[in-house]
């Protein structure tokens, strides 16, 4: 049986074009048959399916079951699944995770506590029971994390850098020297480490209390307040140990910062953020209270108000809005209205598609968006501002590989980009 039919859509203004996927016989029959009990999105031609005991599996497009109902619980990430097996168990510690690839495959044995995806880096962590962690690569191969852009892994504990070591050779690039070592309570004011290469030539003078979150040549320095960047390729600091926050993709000092990024994020002593260059040159000035990269676009905030720049520092989307969403295809945008939000359309250059006038919105997926304008039957709209599917169903999913899954009429099923679904005979 075909597993589907692919119709070219017309692509305007260089935004993205998606096919049309036609719904197979086999998945409507698994639908309309009652198979399961729920039906979660597709992605990368399998969807999580759930039975009326609670056990989760997958099928795939043509509603076949590919990976057998037996997980109890299941989390998608960035490409992989996040499994649990065991029942009666609270959330937390006493609870294993494993990881299943994006084709329902378990790469990753059910031991440990918690899992994090980090693409850029090539690397999935899991905790451990004792809170330290383990690191393997996508194919779910046990390994340090390392940097593919220069070939070296980091050697240490709670984030800081002991030792940097080039994992194709075995051979330490870089090494920290000082009285402190990585896992160590900070106590003593007198404790400084700094950074020499494999011959013993200083690289970073020592006189600070700790280094992390090295990638791609650049390493954070941290005086035990605040934190700065040096270049240990050419043996400079690019930015001084003055901030309060170095960031690229992520709010938090302890996870990793991805250097190969062109630019990088700063949070200077008063609390406010700019976006800085690989050579320390600033961007944007540090006049927001929040900056977020965001599929070619910058979040931010100021004066508790939100709005969207381009990587020039300029407004995309003015500061005059509660919540906004920066998608591949368009930017939403939320005002407060008596006691709800109401949700707008625009363009990635930030032109009004449709007035913030919708009381529900999810972010566009595939070019097209679940929404409610009241709240009560939900529909999809294009980027263009326009109704394209009517608003009729009871809840409505995600498009993932052309299909999407909702709630109609009592039943649970997928429709396409048509508005063809398994409910109709």
């Amino acid at each position: 049986m075909t597993l589907c039919c692919i119709l070219l859509l017309v692509s305007c203004n260089n935004r993205v074009s998606y096919p049309v996927v036609e719904i197979s016989q086999g998945l409507k029959d698994v639908v309309n048959n009652g198979a399961y009990y729920t039906y979660g999105d597709f992605h990368h031609g399998i969807a999580e399916v759930s039975t009326q005991s609670g056990y989760f599996g997958f099928i795939d497009m043509n509603g076949k079951e590919v990976v057998p109902c037996k997980y109890t619980l299941l989390y998608y990430e960035d490409g992989f699944y996040k499994f649990s097996t065991g029942r009666n168990i609270r959330y937390g510690s006493d609870r294993k995770w494993g990881v299943l690839d994006s084709l329902g495959r378990e790469i990753i044995p059910e031991e440990y506590t918690d899992m994090d995806v980090f693409l850029a880096q090539r690397t999935i962590r899991m905790k451990m029971s004792d809170n330290s962690y383990i690191f393997y690569n996508l194919e779910g191969n046990n390994c340090y994390p390392f940097d593919e852009n220069d070939d070296n892994i980091i050697i240490g504990t709670r984030g800081f850098i002991d030792k940097i070591v080039n994992y194709k050779s075995d051979k330490v690039v870089y090494r920290a020297i000082g009285s402190w070592s990585p896992g160590a309570t900070l106590d003593s004011r007198n404790e400084h480490v700094g950074l020499v290469d494999s011959v013993g030539t200083e690289i970073i003078p020592q006189r600070f209390r700790a280094f992390s979150n090295y990638s791609d040549g650049l390493v954070v320095t941290w005086s035990g307040r605040f934190v700065g960047v040096w270049d240990i390729i050419n043996r400079k600091e690019i930015l001084p140990t003055e901030y309060t926050l170095i960031a690229t993709n992520n709010d938090y000092f302890n996870e990793p910062i991805l250097f190969e990024d062109k630019y990088f994020i700063a949070e200077n002593n008063n609390g406010q953020r700019g976006v800085f260059d690989r050579t320390g040159k600033q961007i944007i000035p540090c006049k927001y209270s929040s900056l977020k990269f965001v599929n070619g676009l910058i979040y931010a905030t100021r004066g508790g108000e939100q709005g969207v720049l381009d990587y020039e520092g300029n407004e995309v989307l003015p500061f005059r809005y509660d919540e906004v969403k920066i998608s591949k295809n368009c930017i939403q945008a939320a005002k407060r209205q008596d006691d709800s939000y109401r949700w707008g359309i625009f363009s990635r250059t930030g032109k009004e598609m449709h007035p913030c006038t919708i009381k529900y919105m999810e972010e566009e997926c595939e070019g097209l968006i679940a929404a409610s304008k009241e709240g009560d039957l939900w529909g999809y709209y294009d980027t263009d501002g326009d109704l394209v599917i009517p608003e009729k169903f009871k809840s409505a999913g995600d498009f993932s590989g052309g299909l999407a899954a909702v709630w109609y009429d009592g039943e649970r099923g997928y429709i396409n980009r048509k508005g063809q679904s398994t409910f109709d005979k």
